[in-house]
This record gives structure tokens, C-alpha cells and sequence, in this order.
């Protein structure tokens, strides 16, 4: 739940979400994989990329502020992400979304 509301966080990671549970990162992301069936970073990626895709259609055209929108610190590797879950880059996918 924590995670659902907080993926565009830039700095969300195991290590903090194992200190606000006061667990330790190796047990959290057990713990995640087991009730999930995926690993934490696929997850929040994947929230990311539909929260990116969301933001496209009503209108956002910036690659830059996608990513920050999202919680990616780096627009390069925001695109890289998109990238591989979608198939296309962001800017093609935005190309495509408003045509």
C-alpha cells in the first residue's frame, strides 16, 4: 500500500521502506516478492511507466517532465525504462498518442 501511493517518490528504495518497518532491505524485498510476484524494482517501474502513460494521454509532451512527473531523476534513464516496457521510446509513444 505504501509503495501504491509513494512510487513517484525519486528517493523510495527497499533500505528506506525497510526503515520505516524497521526490517532490514534483504527481508522487505522477500517479503515483497512473495506477496507481489515481482521484484520491488520491476514493480515501482512498472507503476511508473502506467502513471507516465496516464500523464501522456491527457496531454503532457515533455520527456523531462515525465520522468521527473514520475519519480525517474534522470530523463535518459526514464526513456530507457519506457523504452524496454513499451517497445518504443516516450517521444515516439507521445508522437503516436497525439496524431
Amino acid at each position: 500500500d505504501y509503495v501504491d501511493h509513494h512510487y513517484m517518490d525519486s528517493d523510495i528504495s527497499l533500505k528506506k521502506l525497510a526503515g520505516l518497518f524497521c526490517y532490514t532491505p534483504q527481508y522487505v524485498s522477500l517479503l515483497f516478492k512473495q506477496h507481489m510476484d515481482t521484484g520491488f524494482n520491476a514493480y515501482i517501474s512498472a507503476l511508473r511507466i502506467q502513471y507516465a502513460i496516464k500523464l501522456i494521454q491527457d496531454g503532457e509532451q515533455s520527456v523531462a517532465r515525465l520522468a521527473e512527473a514520475c519519480g525517474f531523476s534522470d530523463p535518459m534513464y526514464f526513456s530507457s525504462v519506457f523504452k524496454k516496457r513499451m517497445g518504443i521510446s516516450p517521444s515516439v509513444f507521445i508522437k503516436r498518442t497525439i496524431t
